[in-house]
């Protein structure tokens, strides 16, 4: 091709519209780039296309840069990067064996506007980035990094700098990214695997000595809380994930508290309000007295400190509520002797209350607390509870000004609604009521933005009202506040036409001018426009928005609930043991929990046990995945995946005969036998896609 005759000539023999040589060169410059050679061009292209047995080939000559860049949409592209945009297993896992670079996360300059290039270029590095053969080859911690990235990619959809641009493409990406978590789960066959894969790399072990009383052995389940910050819903909701999670969940309750039927029902109520109401106390001093005692898993389980702290909740409101009532303030807002003693353990039991929050915080994180509004509220509302049992406390003491007194018992009794709201949060993992309330949860936007918008008719038209009639006296409409609660009657169907009949005269130089008929026409005007925008409109806009909301909702109810109700199971977790305001009480636990570390500063002893279970755990059932760490387990899911999406052939799978898994753990058994700890055994892959030299002999 000639590009030597002119900037206007015609070239139609390579494209399918007539470009100029001018126009040619722009288009070609979009796919080249001076600094590469032809050889490293023949291998992006091979790599661009997939070509495994080409691209093989030039790498094998030992003369091409693995990461070198190319120009694709006038945006550079490395191979790595091509190869995980098309999703190629192959082609990556090729690329990463010759050293091709990781790829690096898009840095995008906050406050200023992108243009189109560093858009496309930040979508197409996420793209590569979240691609599951980038994901599974790249990354030691493939389900980790996904996490990671859906973190990022919320995080960049939600800025301001992609507002109404690039969100659906971001949006995108995390429904990749939380198909790909999903895939994963679904690989395992067992609860044992599922159980491994949710904790993740986690450092825990059962420890071998009398220091395992101090705490619950319960699972870490650090995945399944990252897939939780992480808004993988999909995830997190999986029927797999909510087996697990509920068989912790449920750890150590009644065998009879799951039975169907009404009447077992009552029978669990009963036991919760006996045990957790009626026993409290006794059991709650047992613990502080003998922390290692079998007793104390009644009140360790999840379902338990979910419940006790319920309670604890309930009991602070009814006190509230009672003291207020049956005790109230004397004159001047003193308190009897009597009173002060209530109120004073009122104190106790808010501080405990606030305690308690303070170890919520320390054991989720500030970011995750405060993530939500209604711990926001708890803290709100035990604050001011705490000031207002404090100024009765020390009124006798030191002069307190009744207006003080007076604005804090108002605030006292917006809390306390606040506080009987707050317990709704505790409906959730009900069966009934949690859907309702997610997709409550969910209408809080539209009612906000609908409240703006619907705040901001009302206020307009009070304004009219209140500059039309506000020479008039006698007028409902002469006082803005006054205009605005008429607005707002009209609303709920109550008629304020009286407001607009008006006695207006004007006395003029020569007469007197009555006047009150055009204050009237004008009144009626903009209160049959009032009538049409407000209660026409603007209500039956709100009713077909909420009804939309409903609808959408209802279709993946099942999935917003699971994962809210999850949640909160974990919140429950690591729950500390004792209730308020018993929390306050140190225990022996508390005591000794400094030397429990070096109970578990002995490898060898730790080391044992563990040979020790996985022993006996191989012996009673040869296929059992339980003694697998989630180092172990990963590569075997992840050729499972391969298998399921048919990346791997039949010809890759490897079969392990069983009579060499059963001589490995006979070997186990002596080194046991003769309490030697060795190295543990080479073990090979599942399929030869996944090389790693510590996936587990099956």
């Amino acid at each position: 091709m000639d590009f030597t005759k002119g900037e206007e000539q015609v070239v139609t023999s390579a494209t399918l519209f007539p470009l100029t040589s001018k126009q040619w060169h722009y288009l070609a410059a979009e796919q080249r780039v001076a600094k590469l050679t032809p050889e490293e061009v023949n291998f992006l292209w091979h790599v661009e296309r997939g070509n495994f047995k080409e691209t093989q080939s030039i790498l094998e000559r030992g003369t091409i840069n693995v990461d070198c860049v190319g120009i694709r949409q006038r945006r550079p592209v490395c191979a790595i990067e091509l190869a995980a945009t098309n999703n190629d297993f192959h082609m990556v896992r090729l690329l990463a064996e010759r050293g091709a670079s990781p790829l690096k996360k898009p840095g995008f300059s906050k406050g200023m506007v992108k243009d189109v290039n560093e858009d496309e270029k930040g979508l197409g590095v996420y793209n590569a980035l979240c691609s599951p053969a980038y994901l599974c080859t790249m990354q030691e911690d493939p389900l980790s990094a996904a996490y990671e990235l859906s973190s990022d990619l919320q995080n960049v959809q939600s800025s301001r700098d992609n507002s109404g641009t690039s969100q659906e493409e971001y949006a995108r990406l995390l429904t990749q990214l939380s198909k790909f978590a999903v895939d994963i789960v679904s690989c395992c066959k067992t609860s044992d695997e599922v159980l491994t894969i949710l904790n993740g790399n986690s450092n825990l072990t059962d420890d071998c000595h009398s220091c395992e009383c101090l705490e619950r052995n319960t699972a870490d389940l650090r995945m399944l809380k990252m897939a939780a910050e992480s808004k993988m819903k999909d995830f997190v909701a999986h029927r797999k994930c909510q087996t697990v999670i509920r068989k912790e969940w449920l750890s150590d309750q009644p065998s009879w508290s799951n039975r169907d039927g009404i009447g077992w029902t009552l029978a669990y109520l009963s036991y919760c309000f006996l045990v957790y109401v009626i026993l409290m106390p006794f059991l709650a001093l047992h613990y502080i007295i003998a922390p290692c005692s079998s007793i104390n898993r009644v009140i360790n389980a999840p379902k338990s400190k979910y419940i006790t702290n319920m309670f604890a909740n309930i009991q602070f409101i009814v006190a509230a509520i009672c003291i207020h009532v049956l005790l109230p303030p004397g004159s001047g807002g003193s308190v009897s002797v009597t009173s002060r003693v209530v109120v004073a353990l009122m104190i106790i039991f808010d501080l405990a209350l606030i305690w308690m929050e303070v170890g919520h915080i320390y054991i989720q994180g500030t970011r995750y607390y405060f993530g939500n509004v209604w711990n926001w509220v708890h803290i709100f509302v035990l604050l001011v509870f705490l000031l207002n049992y404090s100024l009765q406390i020390v009124n006798g003491v030191v002069h307190v000004s009744r207006m003080v007194f007076t604005l804090v018992e108002l605030i006292s009794g917006i809390c306390l609604v606040l506080a009987c709201l707050r317990l709704m949060r505790y409906w959730y993992t009900s069966t009934v009521m949690g859907p309702l309330l997610c997709i409550l949860t969910a209408m809080l936007g539209d009612i906000i933005r609908f409240l703006c918008i619907f705040g901001t008719v009302v206020f307009s038209f009070a304004l009219g009202f209140y500059y039309v009639f506000e020479q008039c006296d006698n007028s409902a409409y002469s006082e803005l506040g006054s205009a605005v609660t008429s607005i707002f009657a009209t609303v709920f169907g109550l008629d304020t036409t009286a407001g607009l009949s008006v006695d207006m005269v004007i006395n003029d130089t020569t007469r007197t001018i009555n006047m009150s008929r055009h204050y009237e026409n004008v009144g009626y005007v903009l209160y049959s426009a009032c009538g049409i925008t407000v209660v026409i409109v603007m209500i039956n806009i709100c009713i077909a928005m909420l009804s939309d909301r409903y609808s959408r909702m209802k279709k993946n109810i099942e999935v917003e609930w699971k994962y809210t109700r999850t949640k909160i199971w974990l919140d429950y977790m690591n729950f500390p043991i004792l209730p308020a305001p018993y929390n306050i009480i140190p225990s022996i636990a508390c005591l000794l929990f400094p030397f429990s570390k070096f109970c578990r500063s002995k490898p060898e002893i730790n080391k044992t046990c563990e040979i020790e279970k996985s022993a006996k755990g191989s012996h009673n059932n040869p296929a059992d995945f339980s003694t697998l760490t989630y180092k172990q387990l990963l590569p075997i899911i992840l050729n499972r995946y391969a298998a399921a999406k048919q990346i791997a052939t039949e010809e890759e799978f490897i079969v392990v005969p069983e009579h060499n898994y059963i001589r490995e753990n006979e070997e186990l058994g002596k080194q046991i036998a003769l309490k030697k700890i060795s190295a543990e055994p080479e073990i090979r892959p599942v399929w030869s896609i996944w090389n790693h030299t510590d996936s587990p002999n099956i």
